[in-house]
C-alpha cells in the first residue's frame, strides 16, 4: 500500500510538473525559468494590432528568444521613438523603413541583450532613452507653428505670384522625403498655378550620402537642371555615390566639365550648409520640414493634412487679393496673417506639458562656462558630444552669445547618451582639456568632427590646442574625470534632463535644439524680470 501511494505521489508530481513546464513555454519564459516582472504570460499575440511585429522586422533580429523575452522587446521598441532624429515614430518604425539609420539598430541589440537578461520592457524602455512614441495617437497633421520662413534664392516649381508657397526643408538620403514626393507632384498636379514649391537643402549629419547629393542637384542647378538632378536623386535613393552622380549628369544633358569642377571645388557646400542653419533657426529639426504660408507642417503627412491648409490658405488669399492685396505680396501678407492669428504659445521649447515658469534648482558648481559670474542670465546645458542635435544647436548658441554678449553665462553639463557609444570618451577628452584650462577649444572641435570621434582624434586635438599629452592622457583614464562626467548625467535626469541637448535658463527649460526664437523669448523675459526688480533699488539709492 505504502509503494503504491508512493507511485501515485510520483506520478501526479510528473504530471504536475509537465503542466508547469507547458505553462512556462507558452508564457515565453526562459530556459531558466526567469520571465521579465511584469511581463509574465505575454507573448508578442499580447501586443496592440498596430504594433510591428517580429516578421517587420530584418529576418533574424529576434532569433533565439523566447516569446516572452520577443514580446519584451517588440514592446518597447514599438513605445520608444529612435533617436536618431528621424521622423519616425518608433524604433521599430526607423528599423524597417530606414535601412541607412545605425541607431536603430543598436538600441534594438540593446533590448534583445536586455530581454535575455530577464529584464522586463519597463526596464528595456527606461534605458533604450527619448520619450514615450504614441503609436496609438490619432491620425492628422500635427498642432501647426508659424514661422516667417525665407524662400531666399531656392529653387522653385510654380510661379513666385502663387496664392500658396510651400517651402520645404529636405535631404536626399531621408526615407520620408522620398516618401512624399508623390504627395508633391499630387499637390503640383491639383492646385497648378495656385502652388509654388521651393525646395531648401536640410542634409542630416548622420546620412553620409545627404550633403555630395545635395552638392550634385545644386551643380545640376546651376545648369537649370535641378529638378531633373532631384529626380533621379529621389529614384535611386538606395544607389547615392559619386560615380552616379556623374552618369545622372551626363543622362539630363549636363556640361560635365562645368559639374565635375563645381563638385570638386564644393562650391555649393557653404550655401547647403547656410540652408541646413537657417532650417534650425525656424524650427525645422528634421526632415521633411514644411512651412505652407508659414505655417509649419511635419513628416511625410499624406495628401489631405496638405490639402487642408492649402484650401484654407488659398480662400485666405482670395479675399487678400480682392481687398487690393498684390499678387507679388502675398506671401508675405498671408505669413504676416498667420503670425497674428497663431495662438500665444506659453513658453517656445518647454516640454509638453511642463509649466513654462516653473524653475529648477540647478547649480553650476564646478562646470565649464563662458561669460561673467554676474550676467544676469545664466544657461546651464545638458550635452552629449555624438548627439546630431546637440551639434545643430550649436549655431544658435553662437547666436545668442552674440545677441547677448556679457547678459549670458553659459555653463556645460555632460549628458552621455548610452546608445551613443562616442559620447563618453568624447565628453572623457572634453573634461581632461578642462583641467588644463581649454574646455571649450575641445569642444567646438569635437562638434566641428562628429563624425569622426575616435581615441586617435582625441589626441590629434590635444595636441593641437596645446595641452601637455602626459596629462592628458592621464586624465582621460582617471576615474576621478568619469565620475564626474557620471554625476552631472545623474544630476541631469534628476532635473528631467531626459534627452539632449537640454537647458535650464535661469532654472526655467528649454528642450532640444529650438530656434534662435524660442531661446530670445525666454532670456527677453529673465533680463525684464530683472530690470523690474532692480528699479526699485536703483531709485531707493539715488531717490
Amino acid at each position: 500500500m505504502k509503494n503504491a501511494n508512493w507511485i501515485v505521489a510520483l506520478i501526479v508530481g510528473l504530471a504536475i510538473g509537465f503542466v508547469t513546464g507547458q505553462a512556462v513555454n507558452r508564457s515565453g519564459g526562459s530556459s531558466s525559468g526567469a520571465v521579465a516582472a511584469g511581463d509574465q504570460g505575454k507573448t508578442p499575440a499580447d501586443l496592440p494590432s498596430n504594433y510591428l511585429k517580429e516578421g517587420d522586422l530584418p529576418a533574424g533580429t529576434l532569433t533565439g528568444l523566447t516569446d516572452n523575452q520577443k514580446y519584451v522587446v517588440l514592446k518597447a521598441i514599438n513605445e520608444k521613438p529612435c533617436t536618431c532624429g528621424c521622423t519616425n515614430d518608433t524604433i521599430a518604425k526607423c528599423r524597417k523603413n530606414d535601412p541607412t539609420c545605425t541607431t536603430a539598430p543598436d538600441l534594438i541589440r540593446k533590448a534583445v541583450e536586455m530581454a535575455r537578461q530577464g529584464r522586463s520592457s519597463a526596464d528595456v524602455e527606461a534605458a533604450l532613452g527619448g520619450g514615450n512614441a504614441h503609436p496609438q495617437r490619432p491620425s492628422g497633421p500635427p498642432p501647426s507653428q508659424v514661422r516667417k520662413v525665407a524662400v531666399g534664392d531656392g529653387y522653385a516649381k510654380g510661379p513666385k505670384d502663387a496664392k500658396v508657397t510651400i517651402v520645404e526643408f529636405s535631404d536626399f538620403q531621408c526615407p520620408f522625403c522620398g516618401r512624399v514626393e508623390p504627395t508633391l507632384t499630387q499637390i503640383m498636379a491639383k492646385y497648378g498655378q495656385d502652388v509654388r514649391l521651393v525646395w531648401r537643402n536640410e542634409p542630416l549629419p548622420f546620412h553620409p550620402n545627404a550633403l555630395p547629393a545635395a552638392e550634385a542637384a545644386m551643380a545640376a542647378g546651376a545648369q537649370g537642371k535641378f529638378w531633373q538632378m532631384h529626380d533621379l536623386l529621389f529614384a535611386n535613393q538606395r544607389d547615392l555615390n559619386d560615380a552616379n552622380y556623374e552618369k545622372w549628369a551626363q543622362q539630363i544633358g549636363l556640361d560635365m566639365k562645368r559639374f565635375k569642377a563645381d563638385i570638386a571645388a564644393k562650391k555649393y557646400e557653404e550655401k547647403i550648409k547656410a540652408d541646413s542653419n537657417y532650417a534650425n533657426s525656424v524650427g525645422a529639426m528634421g526632415t521633411p520640414n514644411f512651412f505652407i504660408d508659414g505655417r509649419q507642417l511635419v513628416g511625410a503627412q499624406p495628401f489631405d493634412s496638405f490639402k487642408s491648409i492649402i484650401e484654407q490658405e488659398i480662400a485666405k488669399a482670395d479675399a487678400l487679393i480682392k481687398k487690393g492685396t498684390a499678387p507679388a505680396g502675398l506671401y508675405d501678407a498671408l505669413v504676416d496673417e498667420n503670425l497674428k492669428s497663431q495662438p500665444a504659445a506659453p513658453a517656445p521649447g518647454a516640454p509638453p506639458g511642463s509649466n513654462p515658469n516653473e524653475r529648477k534648482d540647478v547649480a553650476v558648481g564646478s562646470a565649464p562656462v563662458k561669460g561673467p559670474a554676474d550676467a544676469p542670465v545664466t544657461i546651464v546645458e545638458f550635452s552629449d558630444f555624438q548627439c546630431p542635435f546637440c551639434g545643430r544647436v550649436e549655431p544658435t548658441i553662437k547666436q545668442i552669445e552674440s545677441a547677448y554678449g556679457d547678459k549670458i553665462r553659459f555653463a556645460w553639463k555632460n549628458q552621455p547618451l548610452p546608445f551613443h557609444p562616442n559620447a563618453m570618451p568624447a565628453a572623457k577628452a572634453a573634461m581632461a582639456a578642462y583641467r588644463q584650462g581649454k574646455f571649450w577649444q575641445m569642444h567646438d572641435l569635437l562638434f566641428a568632427n562628429q563624425r569622426d570621434l575616435n581615441d586617435a582624434n582625441y589626441e590629434k586635438w590635444a595636441q593641437q590646442i596645446g595641452l601637455d599629452m602626459a596629462k592628458f592622457k592621464k586624465d582621460m583614464a582617471s576615474p576621478a574625470v568619469a565620475d564626474e562626467i557620471a554625476a552631472d548625467s545623474k544630476e541631469g535626469q534628476r532635473l528631467g534632463a531626459n534627452g539632449t541637448p537640454s537647458f535650464f535658463i535661469n532654472g526655467r527649460s528649454v528642450v532640444g535644439a529650438q530656434p534662435f526664437e524660442s531661446f530670445k523669448s525666454v532670456i527677453d523675459s529673465e533680463l525684464a524680470a530683472k530690470k523690474q526688480v532692480a528699479a526699485p533699488h536703483h531709485a531707493r539709492h539715488h531717490g
